[in-house]
């Protein structure tokens, strides 16, 4: 139901009370058609528009002038928060890397060890089929599952599927026979 004392936003759409419109002064009593909210928005995004260099520029020498300033706050900002925020950090990288194993596992289209069928996603691994993982963590800097999920192709040249124990017997085998297969 419609409510007369409300008014309806033309910009968000969104519906108001009069007094969250500014007046049209040539009209008399009548209100703009946009809320005051869009109006400051819209003359924001202009102003800004407009004078973008010189407030880059007016911020850049605030910030040279309170350098010192600005790093203790930093400073005692980390200080007070920094184990918090550490902490949120890596939760999301774990989940992050969660997250692209379990991708990744998809990208294979099966979840068990090739060589056993053992099942259970928190055993699984992947082995590199030529013995080259060191040489792929240290190129892609550790963020090799990022790089295979980009590179399925390589991905599925390069890889497989191993639980725990049949990676830790290859990799010993491995080693016994001086790195060949």
């Amino acid at each position: 139901m419609y409510n007369k004392k409300m008014k309806i936003c033309n910009q968000c759409n969104a519906e108001k009370p009069p007094h969250m419109f500014s007046r049209e002064m040539s009209c008399g009593d009548v209100t703009r058609p946009v809320c005051k909210a869009c109006v400051k928005q819209q003359y924001n995004k202009a102003y800004y528009a407009k004078h973008k260099e010189a407030l880059n520029e007016q911020n850049r020498k605030r910030w040279r002038e309170n350098k010192e300033r600005y790093a203790e706050g930093h400073a005692q900002w980390w200080e007070e928060h920094g184990e918090e925020q550490r902490e949120k950090v890596r939760e999301r990288g774990k989940i992050r890397r969660q997250q692209e194993k379990t991708d990744l596992f998809g990208l294979f289209g099966y979840d068990a060890c090739k060589q056993c069928g053992f099942a259970d996603m928190d055993s699984l691994q992947f082995h590199h089929i030529h013995n080259d993982g060191h040489k792929d963590k240290k190129l892609h800097r550790g963020h090799h599952i990022s790089y295979y999920l980009k590179n399925p192709q390589q991905a599925k040249d390069k890889l497989q599927i191993l639980c725990a124990n049949c990676n830790n017997k290859k990799d010993r085998q491995l080693r016994r026979t001086g790195g060949e297969q």
